[in-house]
C-alpha cells in the first residue's frame, strides 16, 4: 500500500512525497491444548507431546515447532525534489531522501512440544488404554510409558524476538545538458542501515535433557 502526493511549487520545482506500508503476518498454533505441558502453568503453548516408539510408531502432532508467529510491519517514506530549467546549460538538480522502518515480531518455538524417545522396549499391548483419545493429550497416561522411555527433548527459554531495523538513504543528482548530443550526469548517494542483523535482539536458548522416568 502506497500513497503519493505531488506538489508543483513553481514552474521549475516539483516535490513528490511517497508514504508506504507493506505488512505481513503468519500464524501457526496447534489445535489442541495440553494442560500437563512441562512449561505449564503460565506458559501453556498448546499442542501435544510427540511419542516416538519402536517400529516407526509415532503418536502426537507431526511437528515440534509450535507456536509460530511472524509479523512484519514495514513503513517507508520518500521525498524527491526536482528543479528544472528551460535553458540548455544550467543543471537540472534533483535530491531526495528515503526512510524505511522495519518493525517485526518473531516467535518460533522449535521443540516446544516435548519429543519422547520411547524405543526402550516394544509398544505396550494395552496402548489403546494408555492413549484412549488420540486427539486429547490430557487423557494420555505417560507415566505408564516410563519403562520404555529413554529420553525427552524439550526447548526452554525465550522464543520471541523483536528485530527492528532502520534504513536511511539520501541522494543528490545533477543532469547537465551540453548541446544536443551530450548530457553529463553527476550524483552522490549515501545509505545507512541500523540493526540490519538484529544483533542486539534476544535469542532463544535451547536445552536438551533426559526424561523423568517417574512422570
Amino acid at each position: 500500500m502506497q500513497g503519493t502526493a505531488t506538489q508543483v511549487l513553481n514552474n521549475s520545482t516539483v516535490n513528490e512525497i511517497r508514504v508506504g506500508y507493506g505488512g505481513f503476518g503468519f500464524w501457526q498454533h496447534p489445535g489442541v491444548n495440553w494442560s500437563n505441558h512441562p512449561n505449564a502453568p503460565g506458559r501453556e503453548m498448546g499442542g501435544s507431546p510427540i511419542l516416538n516408539m519402536t517400529g516407526g510408531f509415532l503418536i502426537g502432532q507431526g511437528h515440534a515447532n509450535s507456536p509460530v508467529d511472524v509479523y512484519q510491519k514495514p513503513y517507508s517514506f520518500r521525498d524527491d525534489l526536482t528543479l528544472s530549467h528551460q535553458r540548455a546549460w544550467p543543471p537540472r538538480p534533483e535530491d531526495g531522501r528515503r526512510d524505511i522502518h522495519m518493525g517485526q515480531t518473531v516467535t518460533v518455538c522449535d521443540f516446544c512440544m516435548p519429543t519422547y524417545d520411547m524405543q526402550g522396549g516394544p509398544v505396550p499391548a494395552n496402548i489403546a488404554t494408555i492413549i484412549p483419545n488420540l486427539f486429547d493429550p490430557n487423557t494420555w497416561n505417560l507415566a505408564a510409558l516410563s519403562p520404555i522411555t529413554r529420553s525427552m527433548r524439550l526447548s526452554v527459554g525465550t522464543f520471541t524476538v523483536v528485530p527492528i531495523r532502520h534504513e536511511y538513504a539520501a541522494w543528490a543528482q545533477d543532469d547537465w545538458t551540453i548541446g544536443r548530443k551530450l548530457t553529463v550526469n553527476l550524483g552522490l548517494r549515501h545509505d545507512l542501515e541500523v540493526r540490519q542483523h538484529a544483533e542486539d535482539s534476544l535469542r532463544a536458548v535451547h536445552h536438551e535433557g533426559h526424561a523423568d522416568r517417574q512422570q
